[in-house]
């Protein structure tokens, strides 16, 4: 019986996109185990062996012990942690490592998983084991690598590390001006940060025709660092009056946000407004199926996993014309508007709402489109060559 190679991926355990990747490998050829930093464990059901701090510390093989003092020490243990740097989840990150001694450790993420696994590589013995980054979007380095501490820690990684994926070009660019050799990118191009779609399955979920549709959904309607929704909401309540009678669903909203939505849409608008904080993936898909738009503004991303649902569930694409996404993507896939143009914005919506030629074509585009580039049974088949092949 040929052994199993082992794989540590390291990430926030409760993302979605840790856990398409972790599903991504193969169970015949890999014994993969995941270690949720910062306390963190699955929200969902999760077939392999995964690490968290407060349920199973500090053991490496064992389940976890079902003494409630115990449990009450590692809930001790975790607020101890927050307020020290993960000094316990470190060591025991480390052990876990010299103990179970995999052959692969990827890293989900720069920030947080690589910049916390970076101190604990430099202190492992055994360089045999072969390090993978994934770096996630646009978000790692877009504005990150202007930052001059952070540069330094950038190099360090890129210069310890194996291999690095990235989700588009662009991205790759950088880590290369940051000292990226150019033979630890593997042979393709990018690769989407969940490992891509399965497109037959999510096609599926459309039953009626994406024009007959009057929904529009905007995932990320919040105010946050890396896209900003108070221009989104200045260009609903400017274009209402051509695009209704519509409804549209905003997901992610925070209690601040609400605010905004009560101070700047006027009642009309409010009443035709389902608004929600957290939507578990497979409901917010099956939602983005019966959508005709999806909004997706930002000022950084890479290519947005949710841009490839929009394609795969024939939904049709509102995005900013951002670097990373133009390498891949063009007019005739989406409408571009700037996310800090309310114009923009409404024009885009307007005509998305409007023009069932444009969107039927645009969305028969996306189908082939996506099919090419993010399609998960062959890119399931490329991650775990790649794995096969690593020595």
């Amino acid at each position: 019986m040929v052994k199993k190679k082992k794989i540590l991926i390291i990430a926030l355990a409760q993302s979605s996109h840790t856990h398409a990747w972790v599903d991504l490998i193969s169970q015949k050829n890999f014994e993969v185990r995941l270690f949720g930093i910062k306390n963190s464990r699955p929200h969902q059901s999760f077939n392999n062996y995964y690490y968290c701090l407060q349920e199973n510390f500090p053991f490496i093989n064992q389940k976890p012990s079902r003494l409630e003092w115990f449990n009450k020490m590692r809930r001790f243990i975790f607020y101890f942690d927050y307020f020290n740097n993960y000094f316990f989840e470190n060591w025991w990150l480390s052990r876990i490592i010299k103990k179970w001694q995999p052959d692969i450790i990827h890293t989900l993420g720069i920030d947080p998983a690589g910049f916390r696994f970076l101190d604990i590589w430099e202190s492992i013995p055994n360089k045999k084991i072969q390090w993978v980054v994934t770096i996630r979007g646009g978000s790692d380095l877009e504005l990150e690598r202007f930052d001059q501490k952070k540069q330094l820690l950038f190099k360090k990684i890129f210069k310890q590390c194996s291999y690095v994926l990235a989700d588009n070009k662009i991205t790759y660019k950088y880590a290369f001006d940051l000292g990226l050799s150019e033979d630890k990118k593997p042979d393709w191009e990018f690769i989407p940060g969940t490992g891509g779609m399965d497109i037959a399955k999510l096609s599926r979920l459309r039953k009626n025709k994406t024009t007959q549709s009057r929904i529009i959904l905007w995932p990320k309607a919040c105010e946050a660092t890396y896209s900003k929704g108070l221009p989104v909401l200045e260009a609903i309540k400017n274009v209402w009056s051509k695009i209704k009678p519509c409804q549209i669903i905003m997901t992610a909203v925070d209690s601040d946000f609400e605010k905004w939505i009560e101070a700047i849409l006027p009642e009309e608008i409010r009443e035709n407004i389902k608004i929600s904080n957290r939507v578990p993936r497979q409901e917010l898909l099956k939602t983005m199926a019966q959508s005709r738009i999806i909004l997706l503004p930002s000022l950084v991303d890479g290519i947005p996993n949710s841009l490839y649902e929009a394609m795969a569930t024939q939904t049709f694409p509102i995005v900013s014309p951002l670097k990373t996404i133009k390498t891949v993507i063009g007019d005739k896939n989406v409408l571009f508007a700037r996310n800090l143009y309310p114009s923009e914005i409404a024009m885009a919506l307007d005509k998305a709402m409007n023009d069932d030629k444009l969107v039927t074509k645009t969305i028969k585009n996306n189908l082939l489109l996506v099919s090419s580039i993010a399609n998960r049974k062959k890119i399931s088949q490329n991650v775990n060559k790649f794995y096969l092949n690593l020595p």
